[in-house]
């Protein structure tokens, strides 16, 4: 068995592009994760903004936040204000 200079029988050395590949995918994965770049965060901050006390259910505040947040015209907030339950 030919064993590379200052590798142990039987152990492998870590190639650099594999190392890097990994360290690639993993900043890859964790800024999926990230909360900032999630859309409900984001939605909830907007609304608390708009309204302190938001209820999704009032279609008069659905309409609003939809509106400011989603930057959506009304037909289109009170449609999907309507499809989530508001009255």
């Amino acid at each position: 068995m030919v064993s590379v200079a200052g590798a142990l029988p039987g152990h492998r050395k870590p190639r650099p592009w594999k190392l890097a590949v990994s360290l690639g995918i993993l900043c890859g994965f964790a800024g999926c994760w990230n909360d900032a770049s999630d859309p409900n965060a984001q939605h909830s901050q907007c609304a608390r903004k708009q309204y302190a006390d938001f209820n999704p259910k009032n279609m008069m505040q659905c309409v609003d936040v939809c509106i400011a947040c989603e930057r959506w015209n009304v037909t289109t907030c009170s449609t999907s204000c309507t499809i989530k339950g508001a009255k």
